[in-house]
């Protein structure tokens, strides 16, 4: 079977940014290593999980032919513009508009991840509220969460409260909530003012 697709380089490097978050190229279940890239109707989705987090990016294509592959991280060369992503007698080729070319065996479809659960997962309609959040500050506010042996637990109360941060370690066999190690991130569209209000309204 022959597949073919075609890329701008920089549509290329944002799936992998988008991607990496939850990306982990040396998984030992295959699909995991990979991107799982679909093209539907002239609308490219790229998804990937390494089984505790998801994420899915996508973009409008002009091919209208569908295109699906377990697409894998490769070192995009500067000076390339296009990229040609081919498969045919089950091998892949990812060729670059500088002549730059990688060739591998393509993963059987049988393996492909079925996305279709945490497709519904991403349905905003699924959604009961939105919180909006600075990255940038979410990423500084779990930096204090570094301990190996520890997770994080995200408590939200609306939409418009403070989301609080507290630490999360299993201990004699169930999970206990630490109180020595809690912070704060409040929502993008909430301001101090607010957020103090909130605080003394709410017990948590």
């Amino acid at each position: 079977m022959f597949m073919k697709i075609e890329l701008n380089v920089s549509r290329l490097k944002e799936i992998y940014k988008v991607c990496s978050a939850a990306l982990d190229t040396k998984h030992e279940k295959e699909p995991m290593r990979f991107i799982h890239l679909e093209n539907k109707n002239g609308v490219l989705c790229a998804f990937a999980s390494d089984g505790y987090a998801a994420v899915e990016t996508k973009t409008q294509v002009q091919e209208k032919e569908h295109f699906v592959c377990l697409l894998p991280v490769v070192q995009i060369p500067k000076s390339a513009e296009q990229v040609s992503i081919q498969i045919l007698n089950g091998m892949m080729d990812i060729s670059f508009s500088n002549g730059v070319k990688y060739t591998q065996r393509a993963v059987p479809p049988g393996l492909y991840m079925d996305v279709s659960l945490v497709n519904r997962s991403f349905e905003r309609d699924q959604q009961k509220y939105e919180i909006a959040v600075d990255p940038k500050l979410l990423m500084r506010a779990l930096k204090g969460f570094c301990d190996k042996k520890e997770a994080v637990v995200l408590r939200f109360g609306t939409e418009k409260e403070p989301i609080l941060i507290d630490s999360f370690v299993p201990s004699r066999g169930k999970a206990e909530v630490r109180e020595d190690k809690r912070m704060l991130l409040l929502p993008v569209r909430l301001n101090y003012k607010e957020a103090n209000q909130k605080l003394s309204e709410r017990t948590f």
